[in-house]
């Protein structure tokens, strides 16, 4: 995989059922995280050492490219079964890379994001063979995080059957906290001293000022009662340090990233979660993964009956309409309209606090791996 799995919570719930379901699991990718990788090291993932490196210069990303694809071959023709084993392939752009070495092995597809279908003449020159609906549709199976978009690929791909919905849910439920290190512990103590009898509205997640837009959130909690706080926690940049400069305050709390699963230390103290995605036009990608997001933040909320707030996206919509767990800031947003949707929450809370948790509730993620290994 291209991702670090330290930043996909989602891969490393999968594992983890994979190996309580016996599967011998054997990792391709990148773990920076030290810890994370030992302690999936005790439980029998064999991590090996085929690594794909992004590259800066086009001729550094080619000579990269060699050099993973004569590694990822040599490592499959050695300790590849083709009776007992398949690839378990993350989506992303290194399927142009690996497409035609996996041809010869049975693989799955999981898609966590949609990728541009759209590619550069010099990409189109070196890899003019590759095709992603054929790609796709000689997968033993096909995965997605989100229901419609499980129906938007098997309409692009025209796939006899609709791919399986695997939700970004955590597993397992019960978290340890047990390692916690101490200044996480230090920063939410001085967290909570803060946010005495406080309605605290959380974000967590990346800043980004276009698709995780937060200055109207913001600007919705300042003039909002002293009664409310807005916490605002995760990956800093730019963003993030141009939201802090102009709002910190004793109503609007910064906090850098926390890695997982000790950020839910601060996700359990609030009272309502924000979800915020906005489409970047001019891309494909680019606009149907943020209006059928499938975060799993809304599971993290949901798992602590958190009721959610989010703008407008079908996605959320019609996860709100059945179960009741959150509400939507129909567009243009403006700070009055985030503060109109936040008082239907808290004038309505427990209602939307049940609706979350019976959300939480309805997502079998061990079932749904149990479904999709038997179908192989």
């Amino acid at each position: 995989m291209r991702n670090d799995l330290v930043i996909l919570p989602p891969m490393q719930s999968l594992i983890t059922v994979l190996l309580e379901k016996g599967v011998q699991v054997h990792f391709l990718g990148k773990c920076s995280d030290i810890e994370r990788k030992s302690y999936f090291a005790r439980l029998g993932v064999v991590f090996e050492d085929v690594i794909y490196t992004p590259q800066d210069k086009i001729y550094k990303t080619l000579l990269e490219q060699i050099r993973y694809r004569r590694l990822l071959k040599q490592y499959l023709s050695v300790n590849m079964n083709n009776d007992t084993d398949i690839i378990w392939f993350e989506y992303s752009d290194m399927a142009y890379i690996v497409y035609d070495i996996f041809k010869n092995y049975d693989y799955l597809i999981h898609f966590y994001e949609f990728q541009n279908l759209k590619y550069s003449w010099k990409f189109q020159l070196m890899y003019h063979r590759y095709s992603m609906v054929d790609f796709v549709k000689t997968a033993k199976a096909v995965i997605h995080c989100e229901y419609n978009r499980a129906h938007i690929t098997r309409g692009l791909c025209a796939l006899k059957s609709l791919p399986f919905v695997l939700p970004n849910k955590p597993y397992p439920d019960d978290i340890d906290f047990s390692n916690t290190p101490s200044e996480v512990f230090d920063l939410v103590d001085s967290l909570k001293r803060k946010i005495v009898d406080k309605k605290v509205i959380l974000y967590q997640g990346i800043f980004a000022p276009n698709e995780r837009r937060l200055d109207e959130f913001c600007d919705a909690i300042e003039q909002m009662s002293n009664e409310y706080v807005l916490i605002a926690m995760g990956h800093g940049g730019k963003y993030f340090e141009d939201l802090k400069k102009k709002y910190a305050s004793v109503k609007i709390i910064f906090i850098p990233f926390i890695k997982s699963p000790y950020h839910l230390l601060v996700t359990q103290l609030a009272h309502v979660g924000v979800l915020s995605y906005f489409p970047l036009n001019g891309s494909y990608a680019g606009v149907l993964n943020p209006l059928y997001c499938a975060p799993n933040k809304i599971f993290e909320y949901s798992k602590f009956g958190i009721p959610m707030l989010s703008n407008d996206l079908p996605g959320l919509r019609s996860m709100y309409l059945e179960y009741g767990c959150g509400e939507i800031v129909q567009y243009p947003i403006t700070p009055n309209s985030i503060v109109n949707a936040l008082l239907r929450i808290f004038n309505n809370y427990e209602n939307y606090s049940k609706g979350a948790h019976h959300f939480y509730s309805s997502v079998d993620f061990k079932g749904i791996v149990s479904e999709i290994l038997n179908s192989l």
